[in-house]
């Protein structure tokens, strides 16, 4: 398989900060990291703006002999320059750290007192999130949702219904979750989580580049309804 090669500050992870990641999973303090072994997370182009890398680590707990392995990945970096801009505008690595590991525990918390179990089962574990803001570097180290049962789809083509009535169920329960969940102070704390940074178009004070951005989103809104009005003609949007 061809994988990713660019460089993802993958570097930035530690054995010492590994051990961390698997103590906390394995409640010890009491972790010897035996093997790690760094790979392609997937093929290239499927990790979009981020380059992704799969990190096999092999570690004995509490001194046993036995030695668990454990699967993560990496997430950082970038594959192209204009990437780079856009992940350092909107602070794109400290934002999806930030939800992952704040905001979305948050929610799954509130779904609990109320009754509901296993929330939003779609969103990753982020064990670690480190940086290097000098350099500009950023990784995330995550849970590998590929040995889970899932995986990247090919194309907009191989996209079905189930798939889309799927996306649709998912993206109502994490938005009504949020909206129930930050309601009782009138959204204040959702409106000033970091976790939900203003977007590039309030943010970014050129308006010549605002207006593109405008334009952008604009014109994948409008291209994402026609497909989906020219495959499901009785869907209203």
């Amino acid at each position: 398989m061809e994988g990713e090669t660019a460089n993802n500050n993958v570097d930035l992870i530690s054995h010492d900060r590994l051990s961390e990641i698997i103590g906390k999973l394995e409640n010890t303090n009491n972790v010897k990291i035996v093997d790690l072994q760094v790979g392609p997370g997937c093929k290239k182009g499927q990790g979009y703006l981020s380059v992704i890398s799969a990190l096999d680590v092999k570690a004995r707990i509490d001194g046993h002999n036995d030695v668990k392995e454990y699967h993560f990945i990496g997430k950082g970096g970038c594959q192209i320059p204009f990437g780079i801009d856009i992940n350092t505008i909107n602070e794109l690595y400290d934002k999806e750290a930030s939800l992952l590991q704040q905001l979305i525990p948050e929610l799954r918390r509130f779904a609990a007192s109320c009754g509901f179990n296993d929330a939003l089962p779609f969103f990753p574990a982020c064990y670690d999130y480190l940086k290097n803001a000098e350099k500009d570097e950023h990784i995330l180290v995550m849970n590998n949702l590929k040995l889970e049962g899932f995986n990247v789809v090919p194309g907009i083509s191989h996209y079905g219904e189930g798939h889309i009535k799927l996306y649709l169920e998912a993206l109502a329960e994490y938005h009504s979750l949020s909206y129930v969940w930050g309601r009782d102070d009138g959204g204040k704390k959702l409106k000033d989580h970091p976790a939900l940074i203003l977007p590039i178009i309030e943010r970014e004070r050129s308006e010549t580049v605002r207006d593109t951005w405008i334009k952008v989103f604009s014109a994948t809104m409008a291209n994402a309804a026609n497909i989906i009005k020219s495959n499901y003609p009785n869907c209203r949007l």
